[in-house]
């Protein structure tokens, strides 16, 4: 599955590839974070829980290069499964 949103929902586990190569296994929680979203893909992120599933959601923010540029006060971190899908 290539929508990281519809991944952490349903899926119970996921595997997190970069370049071929696994980088993360695990619960959609432990792996979908804005440091393994950021180093992977490049994007920064917001990751919030849905109070109603209980399950995250992704909101991107952009490129990490970006929105560091249009906003230097953003803090590092920030956080999709196949980088070559991205």
């Amino acid at each position: 599955m290539h929508d990281i949103n519809l991944a952490a929902r349903y899926c119970d586990m996921l595997i997190l590839l970069s370049n071929g190569r696994i980088r993360a296994i695990g619960k959609p929680e432990d792996i979908l974070t804005r440091d393994n979203i950021r180093e992977t893909f490049g994007v920064e992120v917001l990751i919030k829980k849905n109070s109603i599933t209980n399950s995250i959601f992704i909101i991107p923010l952009g490129t990490a290069a970006s929105v560091k540029k249009n906003n230097p006060n953003t803090q590092e971190g920030c956080g999709h499964i196949d980088s070559k899908s991205a």
